[in-house]
Parts: C-alpha cells; structure tokens; sequence
C-alpha cells in the first residue's frame, strides 16, 4: 500500500483534500482512508482505530488499524489490517512481521476492552 499524495487544492471551490495520515490522526474524521495499491489501484479503508506503541525510543510508533470498505481481490470486509503510520515519510506502510501485528491487536483489544487477563 502507498500513500495517498494528492493534497489538491481547487481554486474554484477552494476545497483541499486531506491526506490520509492526517485524515488518520483527526479523531472527528468519518471519511473513509484511500490508500493505493501498487497498481495505482484507490482503496477505500475505514479506520478502526489508532494505536500507540512503545518503540524504545522518545516517541512511539503510531499504528492504524483499517479495515476494507469494500471487497478487493482477496480482501474482504471482514478484514482488518495494521499499518504503520511513518509520519517524517508522509507514508502509510502495511505491517508485514507478525510480531508487531499481534502487539497491536492485543493494545487494541486492552483498549476497546476485550483484554482477558
């Protein structure tokens, strides 16, 4: 997945669209998150929630959880994905290592309060 980089700003309607990380990190927002596949292909996400972890280092990392809001080859929306929110990069990354995934489905979980210790 890429990044959606299409800040427009139209002159006749003076609208700016916002792009994903920020539509990400505003709690108010309702609008689903359009993230790019490598084909250039738009999906639609809807956000989940947003998820910090403790990364060793000052700041922590910033995880989104999204889910597909509509069917897409193999993703359905029953699906839910854990992305990496590389805010210096302007970039939205899929988590790819399990360990990271799990980390932040089990915050989530203590969140929303599903934790079962």
């Amino acid at each position: 997945m890429e990044k959606n980089n299409d800040k427009k700003f139209d002159k006749n309607s003076k609208t700016v669209e916002t792009s994903p990380i920020e539509k990400i990190l505003d709690e108010n927002n309702l609008e689903n998150i359009i993230l790019y596949n490598e084909s250039g292909e738009p999906l639609a996400f809807e956000q989940i929630a947003l998820i910090p972890l403790d990364n060793g280092k000052e700041e922590d990392d910033l995880y989104a959880i999204l889910r597909p809001a509509e069917n897409f080859g193999e993703m359905t929306t029953d699906d839910v994905w854990a992305f990496l929110l590389d805010i210096e990069n302007d970039n939205i990354l899929p988590v790819q290592d399990k360990e990271i995934i799990d980390r932040v489905f089990d915050a989530y979980n203590k969140l929303a309060g599903y934790d079962e210790d």
